[in-house]
């Protein structure tokens, strides 16, 4: 499928562009009507009631009629309108300033143009508009005006005609009409060309060249190439590519894979900027994805909006790969559409499936695990470009099992993704593979895993004015929107900070577009810093500088105006929101904090000398005493493993300061410890270790005695114990 890549059209209805959101029929200047066509007199009144009250601006009564229409069949209320002398259009855009009553006329309105688009995309209409193109030179014109209006679904009912011998005498004047319908004929005659007899296929080719839109040069350069193709269709074919690549600066060597690739990835990119293609319906809110059937020929298959970019581009990927199935941009193409269709589909539409997909199709992920790691690592990239956290984080799973360095770097780009899940996603990605050898971006990984263990609800925000007084009051608004703010007058002032807590979630800062840009690239790549949205505090003239050199999706959100709470909790979500990801909170931020501890102590266990586990030790630390047992729990057992005299000095703290289930698992932890690094505490720890021996029983004791015999503490104590129980 292949539909024109200009700007999506609106929808056409019997000739007029429709100037609202769900496209409305505009009179009876917009298209004559069969002289002998009734209309319902009920409706005929209603209607005139209805015009009448708003052009006279009387509210009440005119969504009364309205409500009236609304219950009417829709061709007796679009028949009734055709057959006013009044503009719809100017009606309606009356009614929709006119308070209570504008819903119901935007409901009316949507229903009128539903009507018409039914009315025009009607087989047995176009049939028979078709049919009567040879009749007289009023015939051709005025059904070229209402095939005009049925656009691409003028087609099938057009190539069935031109297919057909008997109905040769047609021929000409189908041809001609088809010229003169144009561009909404782009896609489908497109999809039909390379399945065409040789004459019609010739004959279409010549109409598109006509037409002139690039959107056609992959099918006619794949009807010119093909090998067993016709020989007088194939050099009509490549005289029209010729005609149309030379007006649109593409060489004639380029073969169809590519085009149909460059032709799905342009569709691809409409979606990722939230634009819908050509051939979308704002009336149904559906696109139309052409397809080949023999013998029924052209048949169009209606997809929800939503999912319409991704199904132009997956069956223009299936067409480039059907021609060359080396060519690897196509499967990566096909990879990306698929997967971000799955995830549009779930989280949009309930999981409804795309109508266009092949049944005969696996899941997509299905296809991204057999491609391999070199197709994962494409996707993800084009994730990242779009800020599509959604395929970013689809694309990671892709490298599951992936051990090889070379594979898995790509991954360290993910650790600058400007989206926390990502991010985790990457770094857990780059530290179950257990690397060898070190990359680019190594030593952000563990920082990045160590982000996620943190209290629920924990947020932090570096501050960053040269101006004492303007640190001081961002640092109240981030405190009044609640942050921990952690101050400095510059990166390198505040760094020290940063490496002492677990994440960090947002960076204010004052300053000229330079000092904000030169303050974004310097964190770029940095642990924690490097995907924190940045809020920055700018005048006008610096806030159009850096929009200009950020653009819209970026982590860069520039405010203009007095530096206060409010504002800056608003500019804070607007720069998460506009970063791909809501704040990480709940049961995924306990999941995420207990397999990033998992992981860290598997690292500390294999004594890896590529990613440090011992870069997560303030982390790691403060989750001893979290309020969730399990991230607590699971913080102890990571601490045994840090050889490190603060990480079992603070595990020792944390043992006698817990309760219950929490400080048997501390104490039990650090046993462990002490057998992995021996005893690295101080002298008076084994007093007070001691008198919890003694004055607890049942598991705690058990455990306390445990580590009391692991750090190798004196063993008097033992014997003490044991005569005083003998007396």
């Amino acid at each position: 499928m292949h539909p024109a890549l200009a700007p999506a059209r609106r929808a056409l209805l019997c000739g007029l562009l429709a100037a609202a959101p769900l496209g409305v029929l505009t009179g009876p200047e917009a298209c004559a009507q069969d002289a002998a066509a009734a209309v319902d007199p009920e409706a005929e009144r209603l209607w005139n009631d209805f015009s009448h009250y708003v052009l006279i601006a009387r509210p009440g009564l005119a969504a009364t009629a309205a409500d009236a229409l609304l219950k009417l069949d829709d061709a007796a209320v679009l028949a009734a309108v055709e057959a006013d002398d009044r503009s719809s259009r100017r009606v309606f855009e009356r009614a929709a300033g006119m308070g209570d009553t504008a819903p119901v006329a935007a409901r009316l309105e949507e229903k009128i143009a539903s009507a018409a688009r039914a009315q025009a995309r009607d087989p047995e209409r176009i049939r028979a508009e078709v049919d009567g193109l040879g009749n007289s030179q009023r015939a051709f014109a005025t059904g070229v005006d209402r095939l005009t209006a049925a656009g691409a679904y003028a087609a099938p009912e057009l190539l069935s005609r031109l297919r057909d011998p008997q109905a040769s005498d047609l021929h000409p004047y189908i041809l001609e009409a088809m010229q003169a319908i144009g561009q909404p004929l782009v896609a489908p005659l497109s999809v039909a060309l390379p399945e065409l007899p040789p004459v019609p296929q010739g004959q279409v080719a010549r109409v598109l060249a006509e037409i002139g839109y690039p959107e056609a040069l992959p099918a006619l350069q794949a009807t010119a190439l093909a090998p067993d193709g016709d020989g007088d269709a194939r050099r009509r074919a490549a005289r029209a590519f010729a005609s149309i690549a030379a007006s649109a600066g593409v060489s004639t060597s380029t073969l169809p894979a590519p085009l149909y690739t460059g032709l799905g990835n342009a569709a691809y990119a409409l979606g990722a900027r939230g634009e819908m293609p050509p051939g979308f319906d704002p009336v149904s809110g559906t696109g139309a994805v052409w397809v080949w059937s023999d013998p029924v020929g052209l048949v169009p298959i209606e997809v929800p909006g939503p999912l319409y970019a991704d199904a132009l581009a997956r069956a223009a990927a299936t067409l480039a790969l059907g021609i060359d199935a080396t060519h690897t941009p196509a499967l990566t193409l096909f990879l990306s559409a698929d997967l971000r269709s799955g995830i549009t589909a779930r989280q949009q539409l309930g999981g409804a499936a795309d109508p266009s997909r092949d049944d005969d199709l696996k899941p997509a992920d299905y296809y991204l695990s057999l491609a391999g790691p070199e197709r994962a690592r494409d996707v993800l990239r084009r994730a990242l470009q779009d800020g599509d956290a959604g395929l970013a984080l689809a694309a990671i799973d892709g490298f599951a099992g992936t051990s090889d360095a070379g594979s898995l770097a790509p991954l360290a780009d993910a650790l600058d993704a400007p989206d926390r899940r990502v991010r985790f996603a990457a770094a857990s990605a780059l530290a179950a593979a257990r690397p060898t050898e070190g990359f680019s971006g190594d030593r952000a990984v563990v920082p990045t895993l160590a982000a996620a263990v943190r209290r629920d609800g924990q947020r932090y925000a570096v501050v960053i004015a040269s101006d004492e007084g303007v640190r001081s009051t961002l640092a109240d608004a981030a405190s009044s929107a609640g942050y921990e703010p952690l101050l400095g007058g510059s990166l390198a002032e505040v760094q020290p900070q940063v490496e002492q807590v677990p994440g960090v979630d947002l960076i204010l800062a004052r300053g000229s577009a330079d000092d904000i840009s030169g303050l974004a690239s310097a964190t770029r790549g940095l642990p924690v810093l490097g995907g924190a949205p940045i809020v920055a505090y700018a005048s006008a003239a610096d806030q159009v500088a850096l929009e200009g050199r950020f653009g819209p999706s970026s982590r860069v959100t520039s405010v203009v105006g007095d530096i206060d709470s409010d504002s800056m909790q608003a500019a804070g979500r607007a720069a998460i929101e506009r970063s791909g990801g809501e704040p990480v909170a709940g049961p995924e931020a306990e999941a995420q904090a207990l397999e990033a501890l998992r992981l860290i102590r598997e690292l500390a266990l294999d004594g890896s000398t590529v990613l440090d586990a011992d870069a997560a030790l303030p982390a790691v630390t403060a989750a001893l005493e979290d309020g969730r047992e399990a991230v607590a729990t699971a913080a102890g057992e990571a601490a045994a493993t840090l050889d490190d005299r603060s990480a079992q000095s603070a595990l020792a703290d944390a043992a006698l300061r817990a309760s219950g289930a929490v400080q048997v698992a501390h104490l039990h932890a650090l046993a462990a410890s002490a057998v992995r690094h021996g005893n690295l505490l101080s002298a008076d720890f084994g007093d007070r270790l001691l008198d919890l021996v003694k004055n607890s029983d049942g598991d705690t004791a058990l455990a306390a005695s445990r580590a009391h015999g692991a750090l190798t503490l004196p063993t008097e104590h033992a014997v003490e114990l044991i005569l005083a129980a003998s007396r």
